[in-house]
């Protein structure tokens, strides 16, 4: 056979193969023709290009032991009858439609999913720039995504943020370069992927906030709060609420005393844009782009009929034990969990990072249970939108708890008792492998959490401003609050702190109250039943250090998982000046959350 003859061949045996192809499409579609509902024949009807692709979809929730048929979609959310899936072109439609039984198209879903906020529901970028969170008055006017969405920085913004911060706050803020996205990596353009790290620099605090002076020696090492934000590029809100944040804890060292002592004792390490390659693309086009940038099927010969289905979904790219069992090993699919595990540039770079913080075996684990230690260090919140829920380890299975499986929940729910609406804390998700939490949980031992957050992908302004925001940064600052000790604190009694006044002489006594509770924001979990054991108050000395003793206690004979006491302090041993009180309360299985409060004396 000639080199002609042969080529000739191979064309014919293309041209029989593509015609094969489509008589089988045509032949699959006939079918289900006659197979779907008049609701389903409505929904085809909707298969003409003036569709707008992505688009929601619903089928009724398999069986528990079925779940794994989830594992390749794009889901949403779930409810106890359906579940909710994003498809992103018009050949995924037909295929669902016809091969799931009970698919349904959510055309209401769908048109709110397109919406574009106009100026009637968002804020202009005068309201937003005079918010309370930007009264630093240093602050620059950062760029935002588009005149729809003024209330988020967009990609360039979230780099000038962290720029801004460092020389704004010298002494909290160190801004790390941790390695190159995807794009950089193969001289494509891309992005130095960076870390926003917060912490007093110093080795102690100071009354003075203007000044950076060091005074004492800590005796103990901080505790690590890790925070992801920008997994997946479509959700607008993670990014602009962990700025947010970074910008409000650092404005309010030394004006608010929990904010204070957080930030001397804990390492708040903020990864602002964990897929900034992916991000900028969904700013620019705004896709709904789930995945990185990484394009695997180039390699193969071909790319994906919707561009946003081309790269990695980096939330199950993370290296655990069970990875690649609860997601897609197709590349076109919305799970697609990569080569291997780990094998994304933006995976390795957060990895490598949170282990050179928190090095595998720091945290010990119980040689009996198999759970870590209640002395083990840190948190990590891994930020996604939407949904109000907070989920944690294990992510990969729901027949097997997690070692730590009560004191995470404690933790869960203590977090999901600072929002309003109310988020969900009860574990009850769809399988999934991969992911920050079973990673991180099983690698570093710190308690891990994803939190869903808002109630769309590109929520408006004015939902985000008066109820996402406010929900985000109260449990945030619970997570911080918690870090040195996340298996243990969350259990213990919270507080609630009034004083007689906040400036007084010296010559007066300063009447502090205190509510205690076990059951204050347990949400009747069992660890709220606790009774209560001692209430220690503290005076410029955090019960954080090794030789820490209180400087008044109550012990009270406590029959009850709560109560109110009183402090009469007397002031005369004290120079004037801010001080800084430290409460902290104990029930039958030990500590609860350190809460504080500043007093001036004249």
């Amino acid at each position: 056979m000639t080199s002609f003859q042969a080529k000739f061949l191979v064309i014919i045996i293309g041209i029989l193969c593509a015609i094969t192809k489509l008589t089988l499409e045509n032949i699959r579609i006939q079918k289900s023709s006659s197979v779907i509902s008049n609701i389903h024949s409505n929904a085809r009807h909707l298969l003409s290009k003036q569709i707008k692709y992505p688009v929601l979809a619903s089928a009724p929730l398999p069986p528990k032991e079925l779940y794994s048929l989830l594992r390749s979609l794009d889901v949403i959310e779930t409810d106890n009858e359906r579940f909710y899936f994003m498809i992103q072109d018009r050949w995924s439609f037909i295929d669902y439609l016809s091969k799931m039984k009970g698919f349904r198209m959510e055309e209401e879903m769908t048109q709110k999913l397109h919406t574009i906020p106009t100026a009637s529901n968002t804020y202009s970028s005068t309201s937003y720039l005079s918010s309370h969170h930007r009264t630093n008055i240093n602050t620059p006017i950062y760029p935002v995504i588009s005149p729809n969405f003024p209330c988020y920085r967009n990609l360039d913004g979230s780099y000038q943020t962290m720029e801004f911060l460092e020389l704004e706050y010298p002494h909290l803020v160190e801004v790390i370069n941790i390695g190159p996205s995807y794009l950089k990596s193969i001289n494509s353009g891309g992005h130095e992927m960076k870390v926003l790290k917060l912490t007093n620099k110093n080795t102690s605090t100071t009354n003075n906030p203007t000044t950076t002076t060091t005074t004492t020696t800590t005796t103990v090492s901080k505790a690590p709060l890790f925070i992801l934000c920008g997994i997946h590029p479509r959700e607008l809100v993670p990014t602009e609420v962990c700025a947010r944040f970074a910008e409000d804890i650092l404005y309010n060292y030394q004006r608010d005393a929990d904010k204070t002592w957080i930030l001397d004792y804990t390492e708040i390490h903020i990864i602002l844009q964990a897929n900034p390659d992916g991000r900028q693309d969904e700013e620019l086009n705004l896709r709904f782009r789930r995945k990185n940038m990484h394009i695997h099927v180039k390699k193969l010969g071909f790319s994906c009929f919707s561009k946003t289905r081309n790269g990695v979904d980096m939330n199950r790219n993370f290296p655990h034990s069970k990875w690649g069992t609860e997601s897609s090993k197709l590349p076109c699919k919305a799970t697609y969990h990569g080569y291997s595990a780990g094998s994304e540039m933006e995976t390795q770079a957060i990895v490598k990072y949170l282990e050179s913080v928190l090095p595998p075996g720091t945290n010990r684990k119980n040689a009996n249970t198999g759970a870590y230690e209640s002395d083990s260090k840190g948190v990590l919140m891994d930020l996604h939108s939407f949904g109000r829920d907070f989920f944690w380890p294990w992510a990969f299975t729901d027949d097997i708890l997690a070692p730590n499986a009560v004191d995470l929940t404690a933790f869960a729910k203590k977090m999901a008792s600072q929002t309003n609406p109310r988020y969900s804390s009860n574990n009850d998700v769809y399988n999934t492998s991969g992911d920050t939490t079973d990673y991180a949980y099983e690698a570093i031992g710190v308690a891990a959490y994803t939190a869903e957050i808002g109630t769309a992908f590109h929520e408006d302004c004015s939902t985000f401003e008066h109820t996402i925001l406010r929900n985000t940064e109260k449990f945030l600052l619970y997570a911080s609050r918690v870090s040195m000790y996340p298996y243990l604190l969350p259990k213990g009694p919270d507080l609630l702190i009034s004083l007689s006044t906040s400036i007084i002489k010296n010559d007066e006594n300063l009447l502090v109250t205190v509510h205690a509770s076990d059951s204050l924001y347990a949400m009747e979990y069992v660890t709220g039943q606790q009774t209560l054991v001692v209430i220690n108050l503290y005076i410029d000395t955090h019960p954080y250090e090794i030789r820490a003793a209180p400087d008044f206690q109550v012990e009270d004979n406590f029959d009850s998982n709560k109560a109110t006491v009183e402090f009469n302090l007397p002031l005369s041993n004290l120079s004037q000046g801010k001080h800084h009180l430290f409460i902290q309360a104990y029930d039958t299985q030990g500590p609860g959350p350190v809460y504080s409060e500043f007093v001036q004396i004249i």
